[in-house]
């Protein structure tokens, strides 16, 4: 029930990130990873069907208008492929865009739906292993449930070195990435300059 209750929370835009925490704590860190990944990544499914198919033209207006530079994400996935997806689905970006955005725009929804779970597995794992390692559901509630609580205090130093790789591996490639956006960016806006004229 949790899955789906997660799902529909999901679906309905609302801030999830106490809901992946909780099922860790109820669950264990296993169970409660695969519970957030399931019910995150059947929201973002449901999301992804209601905008395409029952909402699109009001979906495509709203979100056009109110964030132009999709139109260059479609373009960036015509000309880079699946990773654009993926790094749409990982960046720092409203739901309302990486769901019922994309959903409007001329990628495949099991391409969307793969990034959205290759996505999703990290983040899950770090909030199911926050509640784990939580004594209860106040602590959670109250936000004093912290990741590092949940990090194994042997080789500490080790996980921290690898942590500090992969955030700074993942911030150069966001970087790469974000170049790359800005040159499409312009390409999209001279090619709408040219249809104008």
């Amino acid at each position: 029930y949790y899955c789906v209750f997660l799902a529909i929370w999901v679906t309905l835009l609302l801030p999830c990130t106490i809901l992946e925490v909780v099922p860790g704590f109820l669950f264990g860190f296993k169970t409660g990873w695969a519970i957030s990944v399931i019910g995150k990544s059947s929201g973002s499914l449901l999301s992804l069907f209601i905008g395409r198919y029952f909402l699109a033209s009001r979906i495509r207006g709203y979100v056009l208008e109110t964030y132009p530079s999709l139109n260059a994400f479609n373009k960036a996935v015509e000309l880079e492929g699946f990773k654009v997806i993926l790094m749409i689905r990982v960046a720092y970006l409203p739901m309302l865009i990486k769901n019922y955005g994309l959903s409007v725009l001329d990628i495949p929804i099991p391409k969307i739906l793969l990034a959205s779970f290759m996505a999703g597995i990290p983040f899950s794992a770090a909030w199911a292993a926050v509640g784990a390692s939580s004594k209860n559901l106040a602590e959670i509630m109250e936000g004093k449930a912290k990741l590092s609580d949940a990090l194994p205090k042997e080789n500490f130093e080790l996980i921290a070195a690898g942590a500090v790789i992969m955030g700074l591996s993942f911030v150069y490639v966001l970087g790469k990435f974000a170049a790359r956006f800005k040159e499409i960016m312009a390409q999209v806006k001279a090619e709408e300059a040219k249809k104008v004229e």
